[in-house]
Order: C-alpha cells, then structure tokens, then sequence
C-alpha cells in the first residue's frame, strides 16, 4: 500500500504599505476627510481580504467622527500613487456609491474607540487583493459638532487589524501605524 500525499494550500500574503494622507486640518461637517491610502498586493496568487480593524488617534472623541468609509481607487484614476478625487467617490445611476469597499455606515466604538469593518459587506465574501497593486482610501466624515480644536488620527496598530481569509496572512511592507499627531486639528465651519 502506498502512502497517503498530504495536500497543503499555499499561504499567500496580503503585503500592504500606506501613506499618511491627513491634512494639518479638518472642518466640522466635512466629508470624506482623508486619513490615510493602503497600497495591497498578493505575494503569489489572489488573497481574500475579508476585515479590517481601526482605531480612532489623536485626542478627538469618538461622537466627532460621524462616519467611516473605505474606498477601493477605480482603474480610470490613474496615478502612482492615485489621488482621492471624485473619480473614487463617483455615484452609479441609482445614487450608490460604486468605489465604496466598506457598507459605509460604520462608527467608532465610544468606548474602545475602535471599528472592525466586515469588507464582506455581509455577503460572506470579501475583495479579491491579486498580485496588481491595488490602492483603498480611508476617510472620515466629520461631525457637524466635532470639538474645535481637538486633533484626530487613524491608528492601525497591527498586522492583525487585517484579517485575511484562511490560511492566507499579512505583511507590512512599508507601514506607519498611525497618522502624523498634530495633524487633523478640528476647525470651525466658516
């Protein structure tokens, strides 16, 4: 009798590098405040990017952010790296949002200050991350009574905040975790 071959899965990698996009100031009631851009690829085939985890920085409370958005670039942005415009945030005919990699009405936690984001949108299947690179967005709404005066941030502290589907794994490549501190000063509307 002949021994039994054991077949493994490949474990790919989902390797991330970011760049912190957060301007020295943000005004209350803006949308779509940029706090950062994720560039991903996958180190061999196609890795399944199903979550990720964020922390809100800086000294502002939870209440001032009202929303939390990732957005995937669009092909047509080119750039490298893209810039956020309205190419990222362009609305199909039934007024959805057709970039948005997140449900879009995500929060942070008052407490921990923290928000896992489900990028299966419920669907039980995440985004395809290949081995193009592929760049995201992530954004704050600002509450229209966010604190003047109060600094905020985007803080992913881990690889662990990215949760990719079994048995793949994640890498930092070239990776800061956190926006630049004194930047995201809250000013008024004018």
């Amino acid at each position: 009798e002949s021994p039994t071959a054991l077949i493994e899965p490949t474990v790919d990698r989902m390797q991330i590098s970011n760049s912190d996009l957060l301007a020295p100031t943000v005004v209350q009631n803006q949308k779509n405040a940029v706090m950062m851009m994720l560039q991903v690829q996958a180190s061999g085939n196609s890795v399944e990017w199903q979550r990720l985890r964020l922390n809100l920085g800086g000294t502002a409370q939870p209440s001032d952010v009202a929303l939390i958005k990732i957005w995937k670039n669009p092909a047509e942005n080119s750039g490298n790296p893209p810039s956020f415009n309205s190419l990222v945030t362009t609305q199909n005919a039934l007024g959805a949002y057709v970039n948005l990699a997140s449900i879009g009405t995500e929060s942070f936690d008052p407490v921990t200050k923290s928000v896992d984001i489900d990028l299966t949108k419920g669907l039980g299947t995440g985004i395809a991350i290949s081995t193009n690179t592929q760049y995201f967005f992530i954004t704050y709404d600002i509450s229209e009574l966010a604190t003047v005066g109060k600094n905020m941030g985007l803080e992913i502290l881990t690889t662990n905040y990215f949760t990719a589907k079994i048995p793949d794994d994640i890498q930092f490549i070239s990776f800061s975790t956190f926006t630049t501190p004194n930047n995201g000063r809250i000013t008024e509307v004018a």
